[in-house]
This record gives structure tokens, sequence and C-alpha cells, in this order.
């Protein structure tokens, strides 16, 4: 009997040690440098990766992991960047790649299977990244100031986001499954919000110029929505809920403002403004509704100053099948449709 237990001490024993077999590795050049790895395997935990590389001054690198085949990578070079990976669970990967001043990057990932990119250029940038299990995520900052904040606690959700120039601001948050956000950010402060609920939604931000600001909002099933802004002020916002809705806002010019709420099925929404002030409004709820708006500027010089004062332009259907096209040229027109 004795002899039996020892045998099976021993083989727990081999067994524990052979799933830990966790790796770390870490290369620092230059002064100040500070780096942290811990690693838990636990009773089915094990074969953990972490490898740190700094370069510079002042940089701070730590990772946390817990579970089973999880890997992290954090590369900086420069000064006062600050690089955090936590990762639980299994099968997580991390890459964090930082180069400029006082940088910022978090990763926290829960759960299995998840995959989170970072990559931070520049000065004083700002990420974080939060997976619950199964999504991915990419996030590039070029330049200084930006800051970028992706929530995902679904599963199979991808974010995708990249920020050109100075001082923008975007967040995607996503739960359920399945969906996609894409967000493209140029010039200076820019404003994007993405939030996403249910299964299979899509949402895309483009945004050029300066001081432009987006917000959708998606849940229930299948709906998509775009938004593309250049110039000075835009502003749109989109929220839908339903299944099989899309909304479509493009807008250049400056101080633009669209709104747009769909609730039901299969409903379409239309918004292109190109000029001055301008303002357009859609609510749809039903099935099958259609809506385009379309508003400009006239040309030349004296047509664009006329073209300041806003043109406004309502919808507003309920029900099925409704259809409606506005098409407003110049300053100063009002359009108002409503069709139960």
């Amino acid at each position: 009997m004795k002899l039996k237990m020892t045998l099976l001490a021993a083989a727990i024993a081999l067994s524990t040690n052979a799933m830990a077999n966790n790796e770390s590795s870490i290369e620092q050049t230059g002064f100040g440098n500070h780096a942290d790895a811990t690693q838990y395997s636990g009773w089915f935990g094990g074969n953990n990766d972490s490898t740190i590389e700094q370069d510079g001054g002042n940089n701070q690198a730590s990772a946390l992991q817990s579970g089973l085949r999880n890997e992290a990578t954090q590369l900086q070079e420069g000064w006062g960047n600050r690089s955090q990976v936590s990762q639980r669970d299994a099968f997580n990967e991390a890459v964090v790649n930082q180069s400029g001043i006082n940088n910022e990057s978090q990763v926290a990932q829960e759960g299995r299977n998840s995959a989170a990119m970072v990559n931070q250029n520049g000065y004083y940038n700002t990420s974080s990244v939060y997976q619950a299990g199964g999504d991915y995520a990419a996030v590039t900052q070029d330049g200084q100031g930006n800051d970028s904040d992706v929530t995902q606690t679904g599963r199979d959700d991808v974010a995708l986001v990249t920020q050109t120039g100075s001082y923008h601001d975007s967040s995607v948050e996503q739960g359920g499954h399945d969906n996609y956000a894409k967000i493209e950010q140029s010039g200076f402060d820019q404003d994007s919000t993405v939030t996403q609920r249910g299964q299979d939604n899509a949402a895309t931000v483009y945004q050029s110029g300066a001081h432009n600001d987006s917000t959708i909002s998606q849940r229930d099933e299948n709906n998509y929505a775009t938004v593309s802004q250049s110039g000075f002020g835009q502003s749109s916002d989109i929220y839908q809920s339903g299944e099989s809705n899309f909304a479509e806002t493009a807008q250049s010019g400056f101080n633009n403002d669209a709104t747009v709420e769909q609730t039901g099925w299969d409903g379409d929404s239309y918004i292109t403004q190109s000029g001055y002030n301008d303002m357009a409004s859609v609510t749809q709820d039903g099935v099958g509704n259609e809506s385009t708006i379309t508003q400009g500027a006239l040309g030349g010089f004296v047509g664009s100053m006329m073209s300041m004062a806003a043109n406004n332009a309502t919808v507003v259907q309920h029900g099925y099948n409704n259809a409606s096209t506005v098409t407003q040229t110049g300053g100063g027109n009002v359009a108002n449709v409503y069709q139960y």
C-alpha cells in the first residue's frame, strides 16, 4: 500500500511539473527600465509564454498570466512608456508594440481564445483592451494624445481601430457574438463611439478633418451602420434595433448634423450632407421603410454665402413599406415628411 501511494504521488508531481513549463524572457537596454513577469500554473495550467523587450529609459512593463498556453509579447522603445498585460484561462494572445514617449497600453484577457494587437507610435497615446473570451481586437495609433478603449464581453466579436493624427478618442463596446466594428480616424480631435449588443451587427466609421463626432448604437441582429465624415464639426448619431436595418450617413462641409433612429425590420436610411449647418432627422419603425435625404450648398461665392443658412429635413415613417426622398440645395429650406 505504501509503495502504491509513493508511486501515485510521484506521478502527480511529474504531471504537475510537465504541465507547468512556463517561459519568461526579459531583455532591457538603457536605464531606469522596469519589468515584471508573474506566471501561475494552478492545477491544470502551464505552458504560458511571456516576452518583454525594452530599449530606452524609464519604460515599465508587466505580465500576469494564469491558466494554460497564454502568450504575451511586449516591445517598448523610447521613454516613459507603460504596458500591462493580464491573462487568465487559456489560449489567449496579446502583442503590444510601443515606441515614442509616455504611451500607455493595458490589455486584460479572460476566458479563452482571445487575441489583442496594440501598436502605438508617438506621444501620450493610450489604449485599453478588455476581452472576455474568443474575441479579436487590433488597435493602431500613430500621433499624439490619442485614446482608444475596446471592451468585448461576448464571443467572436471583432474590433479594428486605427487613429492617425492628434487627440482622437474612440470607444468600442461589444456584447453578444459575431459583431464587427471598424473605426478609422485621421486629422485632429475626432470622436467615435460604437456600442453593439446582439449578434451579426456591423459598424464602420471613417473620420478625417477636425472636430467630427459619431455615435453608433445597435442591438438585436444583423444591423449595419456606416458613417463617413470629412470637413469640420460634423455630428452623426445612429440608433438601430430589430433585424436587418441599414443606415448610411456621409458628411462633408462643416457643422452638419444627422440623426437616425430605426426599429423594426429591413429599414433603410441614406443621408448625404455636403453643405453648411444642415440638419437631418430620420425616425423609422415597422417593416421595409426607406428614407433618402440629400442636402448640399449652391455653387460659387454667392451661392456658398446663401447656403450658410441651415437646411432642415425631418422624416418620420411608421408601418410597412413607406418610402421618402428629400433633396435640398442651398440654405434655409425646410422639409417635413410624416407617413403612417
